[in-house]
């Protein structure tokens, strides 16, 4: 038995536990269980990518290496529950939505949908075979309102390393210490790609860097022009980026912290926040906005907002 056979059954208790938790999967789970165990399967058995289709008609070229396909395959699309419920009630046809390391595209082809022809998708992807398969993706779905941009983003323009030894979706920007193989890539920052355009929303997940993005954002984000940034945090500790620290960042440029729950349609404002799960970043001057469109996103109840408990009530 190999390393990689050895490891996969391992970590097969865990696997089944996420799906058989998984918000996606209720009222489904058997379904959402022999869909990853067929897949398991398909993939060991073809050599090119199958085509998959999810219930809202969104297409996806699932290759046997990605974890991305196989999660949304189980999950239909909504592995990525909660940011998906809030993409599909807060934006609107005509907004501008930026994917900043937009993998295979993921949220890039849902943001497509819901913003329509006369929006705009720009989906930020330094490597270069993921960036093949986001294009090809656009291509299967006949979106015409999607743009893909082969760099990094970073803190200011130029060129930086991005590592090339890790797993596709796991590789990042190198810090100047590291060892890694590594490769010079094209870098921008949403200051200067935008200029002075603004952005309904912003995905950033690039693997620890997102701290750098965010100073990179720093005129549009004072500006109030980036109205939601979805943040992934597990790995910006790596980076020195502590709760404390992106906080106060935060807050300095007037953005507050939430998260948002889909089952239950609260908007949480958290200070701090739990490491290690994504947040909403709202600039102040659009809560009220999203709170108007969340609001007409779901007809049967009004949104509820939940806030912090100062820490002397505590």
């Amino acid at each position: 038995m190999n390393t990689a056979t050895r490891r996969s059954i391992l970590r097969l208790p865990w696997v089944i536990f996420t799906i058989w938790t998984h918000p996606a999967s209720r009222r489904r789970r058997i379904r959402a269980l022999g869909s990853w165990a067929s897949w398991q399967l398909v993939k060991r058995l073809r050599r090119s990518p199958r085509v998959v289709t999810f219930p809202d008609g969104q297409q996806l070229h699932a290759y046997a290496d990605s974890y991305q396909a196989t999660v949304l395959q189980w999950s239909s699309g909504r592995f990525y529950y909660h940011e998906s419920y809030f993409m599909d009630r807060f934006l609107r046809p005509g907004d501008a939505y930026l994917d900043v390391g937009a993998h295979i595209g993921t949220y890039t082809l849902r943001a497509a949908r819901l913003v329509g022809p006369l929006g705009l998708v720009e989906a930020f992807e330094p490597n270069a075979e993921l960036a093949r398969r986001i294009m090809e993706n656009v291509r299967l779905n006949e979106l015409t309102n999607v743009t893909v941009h082969e760099f990094a983003v970073s803190s200011a323009p130029g060129v930086v390393e991005f590592t090339t030894g890790r797993s596709a979706g796991t590789n990042r920007l190198a810090s100047p210490e590291s060892t890694e193989p590594s490769v010079a890539v094209p870098a921008t920052s949403l200051d200067a790609h935008l200029g002075n355009r603004s952005a309904a929303m912003v995905k950033l997940s690039i693997q620890g860097s997102e701290g750098e993005a965010l100073i990179g954002a720093t005129s549009g984000m004072r500006q109030g022009k980036l109205q939601v940034i979805q943040l992934e945090t597990r790995h910006l500790r790596n980076n020195g980026w502590t709760e404390e620290r992106l906080t106060a960042h935060l807050k300095s440029l007037g953005y507050v912290v939430t998260r948002y729950d889909a089952d239950e349609h609260v908007l949480s404002l958290l200070d701090p926040w739990l490491a290690g799960a994504d947040v909403l970043c709202i600039a102040e001057a659009s809560l009220p906005e999203v709170i108007r469109r969340l609001n007409q996103g779901v007809h049967s109840r009004r949104l509820r907002i939940h806030r912090p408990i100062p820490a002397s009530s505590r």
